[in-house]
């Protein structure tokens, strides 16, 4: 907790210069260790990969340091990176001195990259769909694939979804939303799943804002969500993913809520301020519903079916005293609060089971 914290290493945001949509990409990508170490060993030379590969060398070398060398580190700056992101093709999205879109600015960032021949990193959240029509006139040609990073799902639908079956997995909601969409996933499932949420306001209130986060899960199956069973090898197996950051929205402004796969537990990144939120999943939910975070992007990185629930039910024991947010959320749901609610098992959960027994 306090540990990871106290080297982690925030981003700068000088007045005016709006980097807070970058910065959280950053460190949503920094904190994919498979992503991280492969475009660290990108040899490619044009000015967004160099870029990039500049801040996550100076944001590696802190995490590296021993606690309380030097003090706490000095946060980095993403300027080169985004005077790079200005200059490609996509620039006119992401002027200088301009706010910009971070599901936009993330999306953009992995293409460009892929093109810098950094392929091999992007291809962690890289995935192929096709866009499925009803039905095809004769001689017609099939529907072309395409590659994209994020696979997004609206929140609305989610919320009907829910409404249709109460108490069901967020893994069976997104499938349902996904039974009403005309994509159909028509490659590999990444070894990042990258969710993006899209809202039908920025200010959502308190009540949608909390059944949202409710209906959430740390752990999704991804054939369930994709209603893709194709994906299954061997055809009865749990193909899990667990979540390991979420880019959030809140008052004009973004900040990253990431899993420290070193120390454990969840760190919020706000520009330059880095906090500890948590352990648990429930510390997260609680910590967005109280601050007004609006999670706009839920990385999940595919996981070994048994390992999730052995070690995030461990970290949830453990939570169980002290003062957590956790333990703040539990006493206050008589008044209101956040509280976890009564869900049906995801796939992955029932196979786990299945097979302890």
């Amino acid at each position: 907790g306090k540990d990871s914290a106290a080297s982690a290493v925030g981003m700068l945001n000088p007045r005016g210069e709006y980097h807070c949509f970058l910065n959280v990409v950053v460190q949503a990508l920094w904190h994919v260790p498979p992503f991280r170490d492969a475009l660290l060993e990108c040899a490619g030379d044009g000015a967004l990969l160099v870029a990039l590969r500049s801040i996550f060398a100076d944001l590696s070398a802190s995490d590296a340091a021993p606690n309380g060398a030097g003090g706490r580190p000095r946060a980095t700056s993403a300027e080169a990176l985004r005077v790079a992101l200005s200059s490609t093709d996509a620039g006119a999205q992401f002027r200088l001195g301009d706010m910009a879109d971070a599901a936009e600015a993330f999306e953009v960032l992995l293409l460009q990259l892929k093109a810098a021949r950094a392929g091999h990193a992007t291809s962690i959240f890289e995935m192929t769909s096709v866009d499925q029509p009803l039905s095809l006139p004769a001689g017609a040609p099939p529907p072309t694939p395409y590659t994209h990073f994020v696979y997004y799902a609206s929140v609305a639908s989610l919320r009907d979804a829910n409404a249709r079956a109460p108490g069901a997995s967020f893994s069976d909601a997104l499938g349902a939303v996904r039974g009403e969409s005309a994509r159909a996933i028509a490659g590999p499932v990444p070894e990042v799943f990258t969710l993006g949420l899209a809202w039908d306001t920025s200010r959502p209130s308190k009540e949608s804002l909390a059944g949202l986060l409710d209906l959430v899960d740390e752990q999704i199956d991804l054939a369930t969500c994709l209603r893709a069973p194709e994906l299954r090898a061997p055809p009865d197996a749990p193909m899990g993913a667990s979540l390991i950051g979420l880019v959030c929205f809140y008052s004009s402004h973004y900040c990253a809520i990431v899993r420290d796969v070193a120390h454990g537990g969840w760190l919020l990144f706000d520009d330059a301020a880095v906090s500890v939120v948590g352990d648990t999943w429930l510390d997260v939910r609680f910590k967005c519903h109280s601050c007004k975070y609006q999670p706009l992007l839920l990385l999940y990185r595919r996981t070994a079916p048994a390992a999730p629930a052995a070690e995030l039910g461990a970290s949830a024991a453990a939570s169980l005293g002290g003062d957590s947010w956790a333990n703040m959320a539990t006493r206050c749901a008589s008044k209101g609060g956040i509280a976890e609610a009564p869900r049906a098992p995801t796939a992955a959960a029932a196979a786990t089971k299945a097979a302890a027994t």
